[in-house]
This record gives C-alpha cells, structure tokens and sequence, in this order.
C-alpha cells in the first residue's frame, strides 16, 4: 500500500477576513509572521530527507484563505514547490482556502502549479 505524506507550510490566517473557533491559527501554531522563501524550501528539504522515495508526497500551504491573496502573491509561494514537482520529489500541492474565493481564473492558475486535492480510497473488509 502506498504511504502519502504532507509537507505542512503555515501561512497564519493570510487573507482570511474571519477569525473562526476551529481554524485559529494563531492558536493553533502561535506563528504570526508569513513563512520567507527559504524558510519553505528549508522545510522542504528536510523532510524530504526522512520520505522514503516510493512515497507519494505533496505540500500543503494551510492556516489562511490561500485564494484570498492577490494571484502574485499566490504564485510567489507556488514557484517555491515547482522545482521539487518538476524533480519528481513531490507529486502535488494542497491549499487552504474559503469557497468563496474560489473562481474560474484562480482555479485555472492552481492546476497549471499542481494544486490537487487526493482521494484516497480505503477499503473496509
């Protein structure tokens, strides 16, 4: 069976207009300040090291309205994954978001960086 794994990247409420009881963030992770470049592809890498290879991995930039940033903004975070995509060391990248900042265009510009959501099937015997 295939192990799946998540490379968690915290981005504390960035654009969220709503502070809600079950996605305080500053709660949650006591982080305040947005995560810089290197600091992600720090994170990455070190994880990376302890995924064993046949492992379907992805990066997951939760803790805010991701779509909720201006698309630049959204796409200066994707650019960070590319590279590892491109590589073949992480299969897709996952986002927090509201539905309502969900359009069209922004969802055209996710699938072009790999922005997926995983279905996993299990079976119960």
């Amino acid at each position: 069976m295939k192990r799946y794994y998540t490379i968690p990247v915290f981005i504390p409420e960035k654009a969220c207009p709503f502070r809600c009881i079950y996605c305080n963030q500053y709660a949650i992770t006591s982080a305040v300040d947005m995560p810089k470049p290197f600091e992600i592809k720090e994170k990455i890498e070190s994880y990376l090291c302890t995924i064993p290879s046949s492992a379907a991995v992805k990066a997951g930039f939760f803790g805010g309205s991701f779509t909720g940033m201006p698309v630049k903004e959204q796409n200066r975070y994707l650019d960070i994954v590319r590279p590892y995509i491109e590589r073949g060391k992480i299969d897709s990248i996952q986002i927090s978001t509201r539905p309502d900042y969900i359009s069209g265009e922004i969802l055209d510009n996710l699938k072009k960086y790999h922005v997926k959501i995983r279905r996993i099937q299990t079976s119960c015997a």
